[in-house]
């Protein structure tokens, strides 16, 4: 499992996704009290922090992820959904061990989805970025995302065999809750929006933007904004998957639309990501556009990835 202050940004997740539910009586464990085995309830996943601001900090980090990260689907949903689980020990190293393999299933889309940030960064860094190079790399990525669920079920399959009936609820509570934290970022929030926690507002925090550069960058956003998306497919699978987790007939390899609901929210999420960046490039200074770059290329190393 990963380190703790992880489980903490997991934990901020599902509190900000509202997935916990008052029928849920028990809490999920921390990592020295693992015999616990359910999801976090709501008054331990919202109950402030000792540091507000890690909490802000932890918050955002997630926001960050997925507005950059949108190669593994629900595959991902469910990988990151495992670290706040809370199981027995005896089942730590299996649940380890499907972990790697859904990792491994996501790696073909992973490693195209670092190739389209790297294009991205080159180009913000030059001021300049190639659409050519770019759109290649996004229909790398989008294909790539399309093949993941199957490459998945077999650790899928495992995953459900492994777990008790409340656990298989717990994780797809939490898969939904995942769902709802991408949406928000890649789907509700506007795009050129000034919001606290939007992408424009951490933008400024991040890069230094002038006042004068965040009104001509959201208004550029708003002007080139991409057409809206229909996430139905993306909504469809998710409500498959968790209404079938927790039954005792669980099998992925029936899910016969997971393909391409996963291609459809790889294609919307990179769309929108690229759009973005497309549109700030020009509108930031040579050292905005260097520090960006950066910031672009340590989102290929996120360590939820």
């Amino acid at each position: 499992m990963r380190s703790a202050h992880v489980l903490a940004v997991v934990a901020v997740v599902l509190a900000a996704a509202g997935c916990n539910k008052e029928s849920q009586t028990t809490t999920t464990s921390s990592s020295t009290s693992p015999s616990a085995s359910a999801a976090p309830s709501a008054s331990a996943a919202t109950a402030p922090t000792e540091d507000p601001g890690a909490e802000e900090e932890a918050t955002e980090q997630v926001r960050t992820h997925y507005r950059h990260h949108h190669h593994g689907g629900v595959a991902m949903f469910v990988r990151m959904a495992i670290d706040t689980l809370g199981v027995a020990p005896d089942k730590k190293a299996k649940l380890e061990k499907i972990q790697s393999d859904l990792r491994t299933a996501t790696a073909p889309a992973r490693d195209a989805g670092k190739t389209v940030l790297s294009t991205l960064a080159d180009g913000v860094a030059a001021g300049n970025i190639d659409k050519t190079k770019v759109d290649a790399a996004v229909a790398k990525e989008e294909a790539a995302a399309a093949q993941v669920h199957g490459a998945a079920a077999d650790a899928m399959n495992a995953l459900h065999a492994a777990l008790s009936p409340e656990e298989r609820q717990a994780l797809a509570d939490k898969v939904e809750a995942h769902r709802d934290v991408w949406k928000k970022v890649n789907e509700e929030q506007p795009v050129g929006g000034k919001e606290e926690g939007g992408h424009l507002a951490h933008l400024q925090k991040t890069l230094g933007l002038s006042q004068d550069q965040v009104d001509k960058i959201s208004a550029a956003l708003q002007k080139n904004a991409p057409p809206k998306v229909d996430t139905s497919a993306m909504d469809g699978y998710v409500a498959a998957f968790v209404k079938a987790f927790p039954t005792d007939t669980f099998d992925a390899k029936t899910f016969n639309q997971a393909n391409a609901a996963n291609g459809a929210m790889a294609k919307h999420g990179i769309t929108r990501m690229v759009t973005f960046y497309e549109t700030v490039t020009p509108l930031l200074t040579p050292d905005q556009r260097t520090k960006l770059a950066d910031h672009l290329r340590q989102r290929m190393n996120d360590h939820q990835k």
